[in-house]
């Protein structure tokens, strides 16, 4: 399993670097002012959505369905958090439930860190609640066969 991680995490780093680097070259993106926070966010922000993939790895019957499940599960995540467009375009409901979820937290931790202010700690909490909760329910449910 902690392969598994390595591996993971340097698609990770690899995905990030090509998507900063088109930001850099075609939309004049420019580093974090903050760059250590947003590296902090980024750890957070993966380690958050593993134990994620964790918990559906552990309860999915087969691996077609692990990542049926976990697909509608990002993009769920996703469209609330901001992937497809501005929070503040959402229902305010549906917008706190967002702004909860790991995806909406590391939007919004992301945001704060490139652009130099403190990143709120309802983030910091969402994040680590996750990996937290991801971790135990994957190991009550894994199966080791």
């Amino acid at each position: 399993m902690a392969a598994q991680l390595v591996v993971g995490l340097i698609q990770v780093m690899v995905g990030v670097s090509a998507a900063f680097g088109v930001a850099v070259l075609f939309f004049d993106a420019g580093f974090p002012v903050d760059v250590f926070t947003a590296v902090m966010v980024l750890s957070a922000c993966c380690v958050a959505m593993y134990a994620l993939g964790m918990i559906v790895a552990s309860v999915a019957p087969t691996p077609n369905a692990a990542a049926a499940i976990g697909l509608i599960a990002f993009f769920a995540m996703a469209a609330l958090g901001g992937m497809f467009g501005p929070m503040e375009n959402l229902p305010e409901q549906v917008a706190a439930i967002g702004s909860w979820l790991p995806f909406g937290a590391a939007v919004e931790a992301f945001q704060s860190a490139w652009i130099g202010e403190t990143v709120r700690w309802e983030n910091w909490a969402s994040l680590g609640a996750t990996t937290v909760l991801g971790v135990g329910v994957a190991s009550a449910f894994f199966r080791w066969d």
